[in-house]
């Protein structure tokens, strides 16, 4: 009878280990920057970046925005986009002047209410060439 119990027991944390995973209620997101291309010597620059989560819906349609940082200490949007169906996005924005570029990609919820699943922000900030 104490066997009947602890297989019972076993079977019944092996149910809510894989169940934890699927009812997640939030999904991280890492965003990464690929490369800068000078568009000639004008300081319009075209960024190409990509956001990757194990959620697929966390990768399509997410709103990534360019922020640049001056050296004064002040910042500026630069440019905006969504990501295709396989998380790459790319801005096309005048860096002149511009210290660093912060590429985010903004917070996203989506499901019914009461289901609502959220995809963290990420961001990263990389050198302007």
């Amino acid at each position: 009878m104490k066997l009947r119990y602890l297989a019972v027991l076993a079977a019944t944390g092996a149910v809510l280990l894989c169940a934890s995973s699927a009812i997640a209620r939030s999904f991280p997101t890492a965003i990464t920057h690929d490369g800068s291309v000078a568009l000639g010597a004008t300081g319009t620059f075209v960024d190409s970046c990509r956001v990757k989560s194990r959620k697929g819906r966390c990768r399509i349609l997410r709103l990534v925005k360019l922020v640049g940082h001056y050296p004064n200490g002040t910042t500026q949007l630069l440019d905006i986009d969504f990501t295709s169906l396989e998380g790459a996005w790319g801005t096309k924005a005048n860096l002149t002047g511009v210290d660093r570029a912060k590429a985010v990609a903004t917070r996203f919820a989506f499901g019914r209410h009461g289901h609502r699943k959220v995809c963290r922000p990420a961001s990263v900030v990389f050198s302007v060439p």
